[in-house]
């Protein structure tokens, strides 16, 4: 339905997690051992229906206070 377009998904960590280990066809039970932190962002590159890719970026904002 959207092919060739990007699609934005905001969640909480959980779903995400889920997705990934979905995706990566893990066992469920690693869920909690990938990265997922405040402010982070999980991109997903899905090509015919397949997985190319998984990218991170961590919360770069420091916190000066």
């Amino acid at each position: 339905k959207h092919k060739g377009q990007e699609i934005i998904c905001v969640s909480h960590q959980a779903p995400i997690l889920m997705l990934r280990t979905y995706l990566e066809k893990k066992n469920p039970n690693s869920l909690f051992k990938g990265k997922c932190t405040t402010g982070s962002i999980t991109k997903f590159v899905i090509d015919n229906n397949k997985l190319e890719k998984i990218t991170y970026r961590g919360n770069e904002i420091e916190n000066k206070g």
